[in-house]
């Protein structure tokens, strides 16, 4: 009765664990199991197991009722609304919200060689050409700041 007892102990500190989302191996170790991976695959066909994952997993599609796709839409119709009432602040903090869904504020990497096919390095040529003109090869415009990281490449062995 004893052994059956520490058993379920340890099984349900296992479900707890898991329920915070540790996986089954990690469970495992941190409910005290002495072989951690065979135990969570034995511990993993265990009804009680089977049960509490089911509620976790219908817990967590509960909560993800409202999608990205629902946002969208309310945003949009959030745009409609403020259209109506003529809000152009209204439909700019709409816009700002879906251009963050889309992931438009992201930053943009470019990547500007200074090294030909043949391992022959540009950089001096480079240092002469107009900041405008390099700025026009990657998509800027006058004005724009560049942020950017420079790094050295190891030069090529002949």
């Amino acid at each position: 009765m004893a052994k059956e007892s520490h058993r379920s102990i340890k099984r349900e500190k296992y479900i707890n664990f898991r329920r915070a989302g540790n996986d089954p191996r990690d469970a495992a170790r941190f409910a005290g199991y002495s072989q951690p991976e065979s135990d969570a695959y034995k511990l993993e066909k265990h009804p009680e197991v089977i049960k509490a994952i089911k509620e976790v997993q219908e817990e967590t599609r509960k909560m993800a009722l409202f999608t990205r796709e629902d946002s969208i839409r309310h945003l949009l119709n959030a745009i409609k609304i403020a259209e109506v009432k003529e809000d152009a602040a209204g439909i700019v903090r709409a816009v700002q919200e879906l251009d963050k869904i889309h992931g438009f504020h992201a930053p943009q990497k470019k990547e500007l060689s200074l090294v030909d096919g043949t391992g022959q390095q540009h950089r001096k040529k480079l240092e002469r050409v107009p900041d405008e003109e390099l700025l026009s090869k990657i998509g800027g415009e006058k004005g724009l700041v560049v942020d950017g990281e420079f790094e050295e490449a190891a030069e090529a062995q002949k």
